[in-house]
């Protein structure tokens, strides 16, 4: 008799822009599918750019919660209704606030699956950390997650001593890349334009544009090293987010 398959949900509210959601993609295109069964449960249809990179999208159940962002509420509500429809036995989410809908979502599904949540940001650094974010990081990391996943060894120390959260809790787990991928488009040209004019070195900085990446720090610290050291370098930024108007703005001044 074939042994019945773990069925594993992965759930990202957006799958595209940024590192967390190509981490939840390089381990889509290469988990064990005859030990999974794998779902993909995304909250909106809309900016789902990483997508068409998904190899075995015939093999792999997707599933839209089609609530928009910022309707937390309604969208751990469908998500616990997919959690009972579907018989989840694990669901792994890959940032903090995937993992707080996650945590809602158990409370209101029938089955209690098992939660890993993945931490990919040293919280206590950021403008979010203050004694409730303590206390609902203690609880529900400690006594609702089966595992939380660090991506390393600074995460997983600032769970311990920022949040309390149990040595035994948290596995230092680093990004999985796709070398194969990688040096594939490394072997590409490069046709754009606006990158090709760019003389002399070049200082690459590959993120979100969003406050936890803190890009204002890395521009003040560009234009010191250009007035200090050399005017033959150039700054190249290259990513998506909220703050990218917010940011040009801060380099014409």
């Amino acid at each position: 008799m074939e042994k019945e398959k773990c069925r594993l949900m992965f759930f990202v509210y957006i799958l595209g822009q940024g590192g967390a959601e190509r981490v939840i993609l390089n381990i889509l295109n290469y988990i064990d599918l005859n030990k999974y069964e794998i779902h993909l449960t995304m909250g909106v249809r809309e900016g789902n750019e990483y997508l068409p990179f998904l190899k075995r999208q015939n093999k792999i159940q997707i599933h839209y919660l089609d609530v928009p962002l910022g309707h937390n509420e309604e969208a751990s509500s469908k998500l616990a209704e997919y959690l009972d429809q579907f018989d989840i036995d694990i669901l792994f989410t890959e940032a903090y606030f995937t993992n707080t809908l996650a945590y809602h979502a158990r409370r209101k599904a029938k089955k209690k699956v098992k939660l890993i949540f993945r931490e990919a940001t040293s919280r206590s650094k950021t403008v979010f950390y203050n004694w409730k974010d303590i206390l609902k990081t203690f609880y529900r990391y400690n006594f609702c997650a089966k595992k939380i996943i660090a991506i390393s060894d600074g995460v997983k120390k600032d769970l311990q001593k920022s949040y309390f959260v149990f040595k035994k809790k948290i596995v230092r787990i680093y990004n999985p890349i796709d070398i194969n991928n990688v040096i594939k488009k490394s072997e590409g040209k490069i046709n754009n334009k606006q990158f090709l004019a760019i003389k002399g070195k070049k200082i690459i900085h590959v993120a979100r544009l969003s406050p936890a990446k803190d890009q204002k720090v890395l521009l003040s610290a560009f234009q010191l090293l250009k007035e200090r050291y050399s005017k033959k370098v150039s700054l190249v930024i290259l990513g998506k987010g909220e703050l990218e108007n917010e940011l040009k703005e801060f380099c014409k001044k």
